[in-house]
């Protein structure tokens, strides 16, 4: 038995189902293309914001928000950031105000030790027709005020009178209690009064109310230019040198008071001694024999009386100038943990003719 079919009746479910399957096919790769797109721009659009928003940021525009509506870790990403802008304005807000009164602080102590500098003499040479003596004197301060002072004035009866004083601490305090030391003992010694007389009036008037047990060591002199007699008294304060003609360099170690400001009680006393003709002092603070280097060695006062043993016929100023870079070129560098205070005089009276 023979069945006749036509071909293309035979084969049209085949290529029916080969369409179909190509139409599937088409479809599906529609699909993906499309759900691609979709994928890479959900997550393309997040980056292209947060890299925008970063390069807006990094041009200094914290207002800017990053409008971020996913679920996702960009949401996430996109709050931090936002949180991030805020707290960054907030600090840097807080910075400003910090930096300007930081600022404010800065010119209040540089008007402080304007005001401080003020008070000592700072023209040198300060009695250029005097050719009797010399004197000169200088003051380094650790910090931008402190509690060193010095001060010398010629009185009547052609008198010179000196001091040199150390409060105790630095800072705006010291310098405060500096500055009423320093009146006190110069109005006392305007008035006439002996170098013990000073130290007392000024120690009264300092321990009165001092409940922040503040004080200051000092060593005041008084010099009749004429004779050459000096009387001196000191209140805890390092003792000066004695610069003799003969090459000699000595401690003024005498017996020393109570520092001022502590009991309103103490008791002072005067010593004296000749100055001859070419002989020299020279007063300081502590700031230079305990001046560190970087290692904590200190300058110390066998280094300082080797000094002054090699520039003991020196001038007032050269001894001043060079006793400072000695502590300077010692110390190289290292942090200044004191205030620096220096003073020289040199008394030199006319040779009287033969």
């Amino acid at each position: 038995m023979v069945v006749k079919i036509d071909a293309e009746e035979a084969f049209e479910p085949v290529a029916r189902l080969r369409n179909l399957s190509l139409l599937i096919t088409l479809l599906t790769l529609a699909a993906v293309v499309v759900t691609a797109q979709s994928v890479a721009r959900s997550l393309s659009d997040p980056i292209e914001k947060l890299t925008h928003y970063t390069q807006t940021i990094s041009k200094g525009d914290l207002d800017q928000k990053i409008e971020l509506d996913a679920k996702n870790e960009f949401g996430i990403l996109a709050k931090s950031f936002n949180q991030m802008t805020v707290q960054l304005k907030d600090s840097i807000r807080a910075l400003q105000e910090t930096t300007a009164a930081q600022e404010r602080i800065e010119s209040e102590l540089r008007v402080a030790r304007d005001i401080q500098m003020s008070t000592m003499p700072k023209i040198f040479p300060p009695f250029p027709d005097r050719k009797d003596f010399g004197i000169h004197a200088t003051i380094k301060p650790a910090k931008e005020v402190g509690g060193d002072f010095f001060n010398f004035e010629l009185l009547k009866g052609d008198r010179l009178f000196f001091v040199i004083g150390d409060v105790s601490g630095k800072g705006v305090h010291a310098a405060l209690f500096m500055a009423v030391a320093n009146t006190l003992i110069q109005t006392a010694a305007r008035a006439g009064l002996t170098p013990d007389e000073v130290l007392a009036v000024a120690n009264r008037q300092l321990s009165h109310d001092n409940d922040t047990c503040m004080f200051v060591t000092v060593f005041c002199g008084l010099v009749d230019l004429g004779s050459g007699g000096l009387t001196f008294s000191n209140a805890g304060h390092n003792p000066p040198y004695l610069l003799s003609g003969d090459d000699a360099v000595t401690p003024m170690d005498q017996a020393s008071g109570l520092v001022l400001g502590l009991n309103p009680d103490s008791e002072y006393s005067s010593h004296t001694l000749a100055l001859r003709p070419g002989d020299g002092l020279f007063l300081y603070t502590d700031g230079v024999t305990e001046a560190m280097a970087k290692d904590g060695e200190m300058f110390g006062e066998s280094r300082l009386e080797s000094f002054l043993a090699r520039y003991q016929q020196a001038d007032a100023k050269k001894i001043v100038e060079t006793a400072l870079e000695d502590v300077k070129s010692f110390t190289a560098g290292a942090p200044q943990s004191d205030d620096i205070t220096l003073l020289a005089l040199r008394y030199r009276p006319p040779v009287p003719p033969t």
